[in-house]
C-alpha cells in the first residue's frame, strides 16, 4: 500500500520504461528482464544484495557501462594512407 504514495523512479537503463518505488521491485525486474547484461559471477553477487545495497551496486554498474561505452569510439578511424 505504501507504494502508492512513494515517488517512482525509472529503470536506470535509459531505454527501459519500467517504473519502480521499492528496491526489491527493481531487483526482480532486473533479474527477469535484464539478466543478459550481467555475467554469472555478478548475478551470484546480486542475489545476496538487498535494498539500498542493490541500488548502490546497480548505480555504479550502470555508470561503469556508460563510461566504457563513451570511451570507445563509435567509428574506427581509417588506417593511415600508405604509398
Amino acid at each position: 500500500m505504501g507504494d502508492v504514495h512513494m515517488l517512482k523512479h525509472q529503470c536506470p537503463l535509459g531505454f527501459c520504461p519500467f517504473m519502480w518505488a521499492r528496491p526489491c521491485k527493481l531487483k526482480d525486474h532486473f533479474m527477469a528482464d535484464h539478466v543478459e547484461i550481467f555475467s554469472p559471477e555478478i548475478l551470484e553477487a546480486i542475489k545476496s544484495l538487498r535494498g539500498q545495497d542493490f541500488i548502490k551496486f546497480l548505480v555504479e554498474y550502470v555508470r561503469k557501462l556508460n563510461v566504457e561505452a563513451k570511451s570507445q569510439p563509435m567509428v574506427q578511424a581509417p588506417p593511415p594512407f600508405q604509398f
